[in-house]
């Protein structure tokens, strides 16, 4: 922000007219659309979340508190900046105690036995989890079945205790919570 006043005062003094035009927003201008790139570029897209959003976002206040100081405004920088470490920490504390959807895959090795899945069921009932996805494969030459549940829990935390209970069931071989 200071080179670009620099050359803004440097230019525009020494050439008359039209000749040349000096744009003091034009570094400004391309500093905020380097971080939206860079930003971009930190937020990826993981099974059922967005993990990086909040760092992107970071990066572009941050950005943009740099030019407001560059720009000589240090009051403006100094509030923005109180105001963004405000809603920071704040929003971590608070965010924690909120229950939140927890998507979980769910892939259990059994015996292939008569009814074995609806006991599954009826146990993923148990917890109030919700089945958003369900696939079956068969091995017949090792008499076994392979079952995939895609889970939705609506929880602080998501609950192992239905690891244990579905690992009960006579026939079980393996379970897996991903």
């Amino acid at each position: 922000m200071v080179i670009s006043e620099h050359l803004l005062l440097k230019y525009d003094t020494r050439f008359p007219g039209d000749l040349i035009r000096a744009d003091p927003g034009r570094i400004a201008a391309q500093a905020i659309t380097g971080m939206g790139f860079l930003g971009a570029g930190v937020i990826i897209h993981h099974k059922d979340s967005i993990p990086g959003l909040t760092t992107a976002a970071c990066m572009w206040v941050v950005c943009a508190i740099g030019l407001t100081v560059g720009a000589g405004y240090y009051s403006f920088g100094s509030i923005a900046t109180g105001i963004t470490l405000f809603a920071l920490t704040s929003l971590k504390i608070f965010a924690g105690k909120l229950s939140r959807d927890w998507y979980k895959e769910m892939v259990i090795v059994s015996e292939d036995i008569e009814g074995q899945v609806g006991r599954i069921q009826e146990v993923i009932d148990k917890y109030n989890i919700k089945v958003s996805n369900f696939s079956l494969r068969k091995d017949m030459q090792k008499k076994e079945m392979t079952v995939n549940f895609k889970l939705r829990l609506r929880t602080v935390q998501p609950d192992r205790d239905i690891l244990k209970e579905v690992f009960k069931i006579d026939g079980i071989k393996r379970v897996d919570l991903r």
